[in-house]
């Protein structure tokens, strides 16, 4: 399933949660695999990937916002409240890949909460090559039960919380998970960092290393 098939348009600053989530519930009944081609997409509402569905990406690596040549999930759902639904939740042996999650109303130095980014809800859920600029919480592998989950080559600028595991029944893998400011710091996406003040010697990122390093 492809979603530009189901009426999301990249980059037209149009929400495309509910063209995106109709091609999810497609992908449930025939395929198990939902296309995200390159592009930015606005998701004003949460997805739910269904049970045995990829989310996926256009990527073939784990992409760099510095250079967003890729599937770009631009995220205001949930603005100012950690309590409402996830951003992404995943179904049992769901799974989402090769794609960029952003928030472009994040700000420095006054942090908006938002829920969970990516939660996972129920076994062998899978979150693979996601870069995440600026997520408030990233990854809750630990509200829901769950197990034998597989997070690998995830790299975020987590504001408040990176992976959260517990309610585990049976192992699961965390692999090559990256937390650092930079991938927020030096993206190209649309966000609201603050400009460095006249007079300041530090350089930009020196500047930006004050709020979030």
């Amino acid at each position: 399933m492809n979603v530009n098939d189901y009426g999301a348009i990249a980059n037209d600053e149009i929400d495309d949660s509910q063209a995106i989530q109709k091609a999810l519930n497609e992908a449930a009944l025939d395929g198990g695999v939902c296309i995200i081609p390159a592009g930015k997409y606005r998701l004003n509402k949460e997805l739910v990937v269904p049970k045995g569905v990829t989310l996926k990406g256009s990527s073939e690596v784990t992409p760099h916002p510095f250079t967003p040549v890729a599937s770009v999930l631009n995220i205001y759902a949930g603005k100012g409240d950690v309590n409402a639904a996830s951003a992404i939740t995943l179904k049992w042996n769901a799974s989402v890949k090769n794609m960029i999650i952003n928030y472009p109303e994040q700000q420095l130095p006054n942090i908006i909460p938002y829920p969970w980014t990516i939660q996972i809800d129920g076994q062998m859920c899978q979150v693979l090559d996601v870069t995440m600029t600026n997520p408030y919480m990233a990854i809750d592998a630990g509200s829901k039960s769950n197990e034998l989950h597989f997070i690998r080559n995830v790299y975020a600028c987590p504001l408040k919380i990176g992976v959260y595991v517990d309610q585990c029944t049976d192992v699961g893998r965390l692999e090559n998970v990256h937390f650092n400011p930079n991938f927020w710091k030096r993206s190209t996406l649309k966000s609201e960092l603050p400009e460095i003040p006249e007079g300041y010697n530090g350089g930009r990122e020196g500047f930006l290393n004050e709020f979030i390093a």
